[in-house]
């Protein structure tokens, strides 16, 4: 008897790893901002790691544990990034800060138990209330500005004073720590939750929240979240119709609640364009809207150009001015992407079938002009900088495969809730894999806790096994 209460007590803290996760990624700013506070959580991190994987180990659970294709495809990940740093192996604090995490959170998910009621609802509220403190001090930063950053300034670093002093410069919200980045995925993540989550019995409480979070996203003025998060949320829509038809349920509850959601989305937004003061997404409908009436000028003037030889014509000046006009328009919304794009293609191209090694591109990176950057803003590009052709068809499988595991999942849940979570898991990788079409995302610790907490979630709970 006592020995059945030891396992029992084992596999409920062994269920929290999720919690841990959770609560991880919503104070992370906190180790970004102080290096002394960086090791602590690191610390903290590893030592809830070994916990559960010593539990995991005393009470043999290996020997009644479901191991899974996700458990696969996800050591095939680590395996990769293992593989390709030991390759060109050095002390790089950034590089080995992302192992730990990456290498903590996937023992969780590996030896932890299955996440009770209690805790994925313990887990849920931290990322939502993370998500709503973040969004109250983007809009009480927006009116006003100065007396925010004063107490703010108070208690973050030197350095993160001056990080946000340039973001103020640049017409964006307020950071936490010295990554924009992070800021934006604590608020992405939980727009995807409200939005998940929204049904049509629960809408009075969840509609405030929802738009409360996606405002204050939006007042960050990150315009790859803003457009990721918005397209992924409608996504997920079409899929909860498709889930209804297959189930057979009334298509009126869900018809209201993308109704509420769509009604919410579109608020935030008017309301980003009809107040005053920097808005970023109207600088880039400028922009684009620019390209276009630069491309319409070269065919407007062609009546009054000489007619031009056949060598001439073989190199038309029109489609050189109009990729000129599109390539300056895009690389000034890109905030110089372009040239990182181009500098890892390059690198790639010089060896391209096993690449320069994980964390490799920040040593060519500054050759783009910016000396703060360290990668390539593409994890497909840098994927093949770093790992060449083959890591990135093996990463490239891993995912594709977590992917239709997602899928099938999603799909083949017959409650309702079930559904729910496991929309926000699809959400949370799919989040990843657009935002990193642009951006760093699986390159970020902070990303890889999205990814491991939305595996747990679809893999690793209760209430989605239904």
């Amino acid at each position: 008897m006592e020995n059945h209460s030891w396992r029992d007590d084992a596999s409920r803290i062994r269920s929290a790893g999720i919690c841990v996760l959770a609560l991880y990624f919503a104070v992370q700013f906190v180790h970004s901002d102080f290096s002394v506070s960086a090791v602590l959580g690191a610390l903290f991190l590893c030592v809830c790691a070994a916990g559960s994987a010593v539990l995991f180990l005393r009470d043999r659970a290996w020997k009644t544990k479901p191991w899974g294709t996700a458990d696969l495809l996800l050591a095939i990940y680590i395996c990769v990034v293992l593989v390709n740093f030991l390759r060109v192996f050095s002390m790089n604090r950034t590089v080995l800060y992302y192992l730990l995490i990456l290498g903590s959170s996937a023992l969780l998910f590996w030896t932890g138990a299955p996440a009770g009621r209690r805790e994925l609802r313990i887990a849920k509220w931290i990322l939502l209330a993370a998500a709503a403190l973040v969004a109250v001090l983007q809009i009480l930063y927006r009116f006003f500005p100065t007396r925010v950053s004063g107490a703010m300034f108070s208690i973050l670093s030197e350095d993160s004073r001056g990080y946000n002093t340039y973001l103020y410069s640049n017409g964006y919200g307020f950071a936490l720590g010295r990554n924009i980045g992070y800021t934006a995925a604590i608020l992405v993540t939980g727009v995807g939750l409200a939005a998940a989550e929204l049904t049509a019995e629960n809408w009075k409480s969840r509609t405030p929240l929802l738009f409360l979070i996606y405002w204050g996203m939006l007042l960050l003025q990150r315009r790859g979240e803003a457009l990721a998060s918005t397209g992924l949320v409608l996504l997920l829509l079409v899929g909860r119709f498709v889930w209804v038809k297959r189930t057979g349920r009334p298509v009126r509850p869900a018809v209201i609640a993308a109704g509420i959601q769509i009604v919410c989305l579109a608020a935030a937004i008017a309301l980003i364009f009809a107040l005053p003061g920097p808005n970023r997404l109207e600088e880039t409908v400028q922009t684009i809207h620019q390209a276009e009436v630069d491309q319409l000028k070269p065919s407007q003037d062609t009546a009054s150009k000489p007619v031009a030889s056949p060598e001439q014509e073989a190199k038309p000046d029109g489609a050189a001015e109009h990729e000129s006009s599109l390539m300056k328009a895009f690389d000034s919304i890109g905030n110089g992407r372009v040239a990182l794009w181009k500098l890892a293609w390059q690198g790639f191209r010089t060896s391209p079938v096993f690449g320069h090694g994980w964390g490799s591109f920040a040593e060519i990176a500054p050759l783009s002009g910016n000396q703060q950057v360290t990668n390539a803003h593409c994890i497909y590009l840098q994927l093949l900088y770093e790992t060449g052709v083959v890591g990135f068809l093996i990463v490239c499988g891993a995912l594709a495969g977590l992917f239709v595991l997602l899928w099938r999942r999603l799909f083949s849940r017959a409650d309702r809730g079930a559904f729910c979570l496991c929309s926000f898991s699809m959400y949370c990788f799919l989040l990843i894999l657009g935002e990193g079409l642009i951006d760093n995302s699986i390159y970020y610790s902070h990303y890889i806790l999205v990814l491991i907490i939305g595996l747990m979630i679809a893999f690793r709970s209760e209430e989605t096994a239904i």
